[in-house]
């Protein structure tokens, strides 16, 4: 790999790495400050309205995220294709914009914690169109995600003085929320900013728009399973037990998405840099993804077990006592670490740039429903602790299924020397 390359890689990785490290050193001083101030019930009905929103949210980026960034990666240099992809994907996100808003209202008269609590779905609509609006995925494509990096520190530190200011008790749950939403929207505002440096405004076509849907498609469907079966975990505990057992998952969630969340930047790094080899120089891109693969499940299986083994200590320090019933849940959430790690390697690095979409829809369709159904069992019995099991043996099934396919196919990253050789990849290789 170039000396270019790499540093590039690298940059992107450094600047991702600075938000995730705010990212984790502000829930650090957040989580336990909420925790204590909203106590469980209340921290329950937020992590119900955040469910609302990141599914929302999700359905406004409808796969882009990684389809649009493939496009843009391919289209680099070239401003009238790249005006193109971002008037297209525009476009469409303000379409699926107003059927988020349809749903909310909709929401609003049917789910009973929105009944009760309306300011909570209209700050979780809120989160959903400011997350929906950003673009990452434009400056991912570019290889030019330090350009955000900035938009996110600045915003995370905004929210983070908010909370600390106005968020004093559990009638202030909603305020967390919109302040969540601003997080959003400063990233979301100036990368859009920024971005109409590299484009020129055009009117969308339509021809452009359904192509670019149609490659979305397969992506957003694994990420509204993956969402619906995680949103789902939230739903059943509530309807099963309480709010105040979603408030005990929620709370060792928290605990344990940050250690979860540290792959993501090298993965998305990488993305472009797997997408760009993987039709010049097959053997090294599969190279690339079986290191990825050992690096971040290495790392994540010593992450899990030490979050594991200090599962007392983070609900004492993070969480307080009223928490005491999660340190069960975070013990066994803890092995999601290593098994985030292989699922980014697996579908980031290998199954959507080798195109394998639509296998990937069904191992994760799978995956569902051995979520949904482990839940359904669980939850009664075991509450939060059950979740906790049923995400668990979903995202095995994941993992278990994504490698199989491709050992089966000779693409599994362990297969990398079996790649036939290109001609500029004699010497790299």
């Amino acid at each position: 790999m170039p000396r270019s390359t790499r540093r590039t890689i690298a940059e992107n990785a450094i600047a991702l790495y600075l938000v995730q490290f705010a990212g984790y050193i502000f829930p650090l001083i957040l989580i336990p400050y909420l925790a204590r101030t909203l106590h469980p019930a209340a921290l329950g009905k937020v992590a119900f309205s955040q469910s609302f929103a990141w599914w929302s949210g999700m359905v406004i980026e409808f796969g882009f995220s990684l389809s649009a960034s493939r496009e843009v990666a391919q289209g680099k240099g070239d401003r009238e294709q790249l005006s193109k992809i971002f008037a297209s994907v525009f476009t469409i996100k303000g379409t699926l914009a107003l059927v988020v808003i349809a749903s909310a209202i909709i929401a609003r008269y049917s789910i009973p914690i929105f009944r009760d609590s309306p300011t909570l779905v209209w700050a979780a609509l809120w989160i959903a169109l400011m997350q929906g609006a950003n673009v990452g995925w434009f400056f991912m494509g570019l290889e030019r995600m330090r350009v955000l990096a900035l938009f996110d520190l600045a915003a995370k530190c905004a929210s983070l003085v908010g909370v600390l200011l106005v968020v004093h008790g559990p009638q202030d749950a909603w305020k967390f929320l919109v302040l969540q939403g601003v997080a959003n929207a400063i990233p979301s505002f100036g990368g859009i900013f920024v971005a109409l440096r590299y484009v020129s405004i055009r009117r969308p076509r339509m021809a452009h728009m359904l192509r670019s849907l149609g490659q979305s498609w397969p992506i957003f469907l694994v990420n509204s399973i993956i969402s619906f079966y995680g949103t789902a975990n939230t739903m059943i505990l509530g309807t099963m037990r309480s709010v105040v057992m979603v408030g005990y998952y929620a709370g060792s969630e928290k605990s344990v998405r940050p250690f979860c969340n540290l792959f993501g930047p090298i993965s998305q790094s990488l993305y472009p840099r797997s997408n760009a080899l993987v039709a010049t120089r097959p053997r090294e891109a599969a190279r690339l993804s079986f290191y990825a693969l050992l690096l971040m499940v290495g790392a994540g299986l010593i992450i899990g077990v030490v979050v594991s083994l200090s599962a007392p200590l983070i609900v004492h320090v993070v969480l307080g006592k009223e928490y005491a019933p999660s340190i069960p849940v975070i013990r066994v959430l803890a092995f999601l670490i290593p098994l985030t790690g292989a699922g980014f390697a697996l579908g980031q690095q290998c199954m959507l740039p080798l195109g394998l979409e639509k296998a990937f829809v069904r191992t994760v369709m799978v995956s569902a429903v051995v979520d949904i159904t482990a839940a359904i069992i669980l939850a009664p019995r075991l509450g939060a602790l059950g979740q906790a099991i049923a995400i668990l043996c979903a995202e095995s099934t994941t993992i278990a299924g994504n490698y199989i396919y491709l050992m089966r196919k000779g693409l599994a990253p362990h297969q990398w020397r079996q790649r036939p050789l290109t001609s500029g990849e004699t010497t790299a290789a």
